[in-house]
């Protein structure tokens, strides 16, 4: 429908999990992340391709909402796994972007900084050193990732900040 009717050549899958399969009281049918429920992986590697069999449309696969996020939003080292497996599953899909997170909040800028850079670094720790690179957008450091200054003066060190979308 998006690339075939309203000729989309951009889309974002916003990926969702949470920590139980209850959340207020709801039993909710899809829970688990890509690591734990393999159906959702499938599904999602499915779309994916499905995407990628449209030409020239692309596709940004940002973890949402996680439980390994932190209270800032931010990734921690228990989301980097996730990463890992995005980055290894979709190597040689050059129509797939990534999103490390959604809007990280009351965090410094230090602490944004560092949590997209390891996140880059799981990225360009997979795919061949000269590339190609997919495409890593991190997000702002500040007010809910409006801000993009503290990046002019220290942009994204890792894989040589290369292919680094802010």
């Amino acid at each position: 429908e998006l690339t075939d009717r309203w000729h989309a050549n951009f889309l974002r899958l916003a990926l969702t999990s949470f920590a139980s399969n209850k959340i207020d009281e709801i039993n909710l049918s899809q829970w688990g992340d890509i690591l734990q429920d393999a159906q959702y992986f499938e599904d999602l590697k499915r779309i994916v391709d499905h995407i990628g069999a449209k030409p020239n449309v692309y596709v940004l696969l940002t973890v949402w909402s996680h439980p390994s996020l932190d209270e800032h939003g931010l990734p921690t080292t228990a989301t980097l796994p996730v990463y890992m497996k995005l980055a290894r599953t979709f190597l040689h899909s050059p129509h797939v972007l990534y999103g490390l997170c959604n809007e990280p909040h009351d965090a410094t800028n230090e602490q944004v900084w560092d949590a997209m850079n390891r996140g880059v670094e799981v990225f360009r720790s997979v795919e061949p050193p000269d590339g190609p690179h997919h495409i890593v957008v991190v997000q702002g450091t500040q007010e809910y990732s409006r801000r993009l200054e503290y990046y002019l003066g220290r942009r994204i060190a890792a894989g040589r900040g290369n292919n680094v979308a802010y």
